[in-house]
């Protein structure tokens, strides 16, 4: 049995290698951790991952259910909310930056593109952008 606290452990910087690391156990649950560190509601983050709610409700209590597509959004998810919190200074400040239409992402929100893992690239380059001194 795995114990989920490793998944508190999961940095900013989420490597390939990490990730194919921690998928593979079925009974790793990251969906918690993603409640606690995004602060986002059940729809939110149902939303992000593309599952219904009642899926979502699902997983988190029986996580062998969880595909490892998912899991691994899941743990992109957290990585980038951790730097999201970081570069922001708070959770508040960041979901208020991801819930605004911003000209760098076609006046679309940024929460829009944490569908898709290449958006989740793309948000977390704007981040990377923004540390740097960019305007986004």
């Amino acid at each position: 049995m795995i114990d989920n606290s490793f998944i508190q452990q999961i940095s900013e910087n989420l490597r390939p290698s990490q990730i194919l690391s921690f998928i593979w156990f079925d009974e790793l649950n990251p969906l918690p951790e993603m409640k606690n560190i995004s602060k986002l509601s059940n729809d939110k983050i149902s939303n992000c991952l593309e599952i219904s709610t009642s899926s979502y409700m699902r997983y988190l209590k029986k996580p062998e259910l969880i595909n490892r597509k998912t899991k691994e959004h899941i743990l992109l998810l957290i990585s980038l909310f951790k730097k999201g919190n970081r570069v922001f200074g708070s959770n508040n400040n960041f979901k208020d930056w991801l819930d605004k239409e911003n000209l760098f992402f076609d006046n679309s929100k940024p929460i829009s593109y944490l569908q898709f893992i290449s958006g989740i690239t793309f948000v977390n380059d704007r981040l990377i952008a923004m540390e740097y001194g960019d305007n986004v």
